[in-house]
């Protein structure tokens, strides 16, 4: 049995309109199933009736989804924006706030409404068209027979916190839970870079913008620490193991150095809960807008595509009460990290071995890269390897996991950029991959297929002219090119130990094995090297 998870139950629907006083919307029939509180979704769209095309979409705003036929199941007015997020993107957007969409769709209290924060300047863009949005956007959901186009209403606004810091601390200050997605490397804050003598919440740029989300989180709480109102809790969504755990160290070392009074009420008062998210989210292209607005027959600037597949596992210790998300399908818990060891272990440290030998073997989708044979061998190798050092759970069947994980990185309706995948590199290795290292020379004496993913990184980084990695220096960049041309095995075990971990450089083994796959992957080819790799296994 897989682990709790979310797909669409509800059927897949096209909005065909006739006119916009007159819309109507086509259902498909559909198969639905369900493994242990899992929703999925299989079948066909059937064929609209007249699909709206884009010079007859309207925008999506408030205005026009009340003249069509209202899809909504509850009263937007009435919301109130008990929950605040913080970093509005994609991921947000297709997770907790598709959760939250859920809950209030079954009838679910409209005190948790979503008030959305950016603490990036870049972020201006998104804020705007979600503001000329009413917040609405489309999420659409695909799997490999079934697309679902969703209009969310959740989210009640955005606030730019680069431009309005006063609101967003007023925001924060006010909210019952505060979610937050702003990307893994964001947990190790540059606290050096910010102005301790400035009183929170007073931010200035270019210093607020890299390590704000947990100063402005700091200013929320002491504001509402001064309003009386009250702990409230802070629900990190970060792929990050015990990220509950480790917000709560740096709010608490921030909070510390501003006022001693309020990191003892943070720390008497609020709750920091840990959770693990799932669900793979990429990029919104051209081509996800314009198919929206032929399906929808609304001009939607900001729709997000997902997989079908939705995962949330939760530590069920909130201060000021929380959403029942659990009607939407999430699973509260009192120990979170059995769960986070399975998905980061497999799923994302997955997503690396895969993302780097695809990469150098000319492959820029995930999808085409998995329906190649010995690529696709790779990482079910890898996924097997991997599942020896990962704890059990009751009621999961770890190989059912590994089969639905090949079966979601096959889906070609995701399509998901393998570039993405290969972003900040240092941080998912380090936290995904190298763990799985470690248990595996701990338990066997060797790792040879995360030694080969390693590798193809090292060959990656040194064929790359730009790489999107602030875990990497110029200078260790530049070793990476060096150890590829000189095959030195001193400055391969010095790199690994200075960006990875000192436990790898300790283990000669491991470092030849790096090493000869280095070299098979510059001398010979991708498909040679992953086969022979499989071969060992197999033996």
């Amino acid at each position: 049995m897989i682990p709790a998870a979310v797909r669409c139950v509800q059927p897949c629907w096209v909005r065909t309109p006739k006119s916009l006083a007159a819309a109507s919307w086509s259902v498909a029939a559909t198969t639905s199933h369900r493994r242990r509180q899992g929703l999925y979704c299989s079948g066909t769209i059937v064929a609209p009736r007249a699909l709206s095309t884009v010079s007859t979409a309207v925008d999506l705003n408030t205005p026009n989804l009340l003249l069509g036929q209202q899809p909504l199941a509850y009263d937007r007015r009435w919301l109130r924006p008990s929950l605040v997020h913080i970093g509005v993107g994609n991921f947000f957007r297709s997770h907790q706030a598709w959760y939250t969409e859920q809950l209030l769709t079954a009838g679910g209290d409209l005190e948790w409404g979503y008030h959305g924060i950016s603490t990036r300047s870049a972020d201006r863009g998104l804020r705007d068209a979600l503001a000329r949005q009413d917040g609405l956007y489309t999420l659409v959901s695909k799997s490999e027979d079934c697309h679902r186009a969703d209009v969310v209403g959740c989210l009640t606004g955005v606030t730019l916190a680069t431009s309005h810091p006063a609101e967003a601390v007023e925001r924060l200050a006010h909210a019952r839970v505060v979610t937050m997605t702003v990307t893994e490397a964001s947990y190790s804050p540059r606290l050096d870079t910010t102005q301790p003598d400035d009183p929170l919440p007073v931010f200035h740029e270019p210093w607020f913008e890299g390590s704000s989300a947990f100063l402005l989180l700091v200013a929320g709480l002491a504001r509402r620490r001064s309003l009386g109102l009250g702990g409230s809790s802070v629900l990190s969504c970060d792929n990050v193991i015990g990220n509950g755990t480790r917000t709560k160290a740096i709010v608490a070392s921030i909070a510390e150095r501003q006022d001693a009074g309020l990191a003892q009420w943070i720390s008497e008062e609020c709750t920091f809960p840990c959770s693990m998210v799932d669900r793979i989210t990429p990029a919104t292209t051209d081509a996800d807008r314009l198919s929206v607005a032929e399906s929808t027959g609304f001009v939607d600037q900001c729709p997000v595509p997902a997989e079908d597949f939705c995962q949330w596992v939760i530590e069920d210790t909130f201060a000021a009460g929380r959403p029942a998300w659990e009607t939407a399908g999430a699973i509260f818990t009192d120990n979170v990290e059995p769960y986070e060891h399975m998905k980061l272990r497999l799923l994302n440290a997955g997503h690396s071995c895969l993302a780097y030998v695809s990469l150098l073997d000319g492959r820029s989708l995930v999808d085409e890269a998995m329906s190649v044979g010995y690529i696709r061998s790779f990482v079910e190798g890898y996924l097997q390897v991997a599942s020896a050092t990962v704890p059990s759970l009751p009621g999961i069947d770890v190989q059912e996991y590994n089969t639905e994980l090949v079966r979601r990185f096959q889906n070609p309706a995701v399509s998901d950029q393998l570039s993405r995948l290969a972003s900040h590199g240092v941080h998912k290795l380090k936290t995904f991959l190298v763990p799985v290292v470690l248990d595996l020379l701990d338990s066997q004496g060797a790792a040879p297929v995360p030694a080969v993913a390693i590798a193809a990184w090292i060959r990656y980084l040194a064929q790359s002219l730009v790489v999107d990695d602030p875990g990497l220096s110029e200078q260790q960049h530049a070793m990476a090119r060096e150890i590829v041309s000189t095959g030195s095995a001193g400055q391969l075990q010095q790199f690994l130990g200075a960006v990875l971990d000192a436990k790898l450089a300790g283990h000669a083994g491991f470092v030849a094995d790096v090493g000869r796959a280095i070299d098979d992957l510059a001398n010979g080819s991708v498909e040679q090297t992953l086969n022979r790799v499989s071969a060992v296994l197999s033996c």
